[in-house]
């Protein structure tokens, strides 16, 4: 029950904030077409972007 123009608004600012971020990496994911309920590999998919896309790799693979 939340109402649309709130959400619109909200996405909106943080368009614009993530826009501006400039302070370390970022990642753009398009989940629009993922469905890590019925296609697990969409998830897995995900984790190996995020991962792929983290400078201290070594240390990620270290404590997974």
């Amino acid at each position: 029950s939340i109402p649309v123009e709130y959400l619109e608004s909200l996405n909106n600012y943080y368009d614009d904030w993530y826009k501006s971020y400039d302070l370390g990496k970022s990642l753009l994911v398009d989940t629009d077409e993922l469905d890590f309920i019925e296609r697990p590999e969409d998830f897995e998919r995900l984790v190996d972007n995020v991962r792929k896309s983290m400078d201290q790799q070594d240390l990620l693979y270290f404590m997974s």
